[in-house]
């Protein structure tokens, strides 16, 4: 049994830019109801105008921020039925630690 994506609602978080981006693009392409979500909210609308979908700011650093797009999401265009985490976390690196 073949499923399509035509009309499915996707959610990319990192949608504004690098492998979200290509995955925004592509969903698009398949004809999904694409969701942007990206820190960098004016690029991510500016995407989502191009190829008529949503976009949202979530910092996914941020557990509030991570539910209220969410809300956002499934407030506006509808149940959430494909999510995409692309976008990633910059934190302080480790300490490295010899082993002896």
């Amino acid at each position: 049994m073949k499923t399509s994506l035509q009309d499915k609602i996707v959610f990319v978080t990192g949608g504004a830019s690098g492998i979200g981006e290509a995955c925004v693009r592509l969903f698009a392409e398949y004809g999904c109801n694409v969701v942007i979500g990206d820190i960098n909210f004016d690029r991510a609308s500016t995407i989502a105008k191009e190829l008529k979908g949503r976009a949202v700011k979530i910092d996914v650093g941020s557990e509030a921020s991570i539910e209220a797009a969410v809300v956002w999401a499934e407030g506006n265009v509808g149940s959430i039925d494909v999510l995409v985490t692309s976008a990633g976390v910059i934190q302080k690196p480790l300490r490295a630690h010899e082993l002896g």
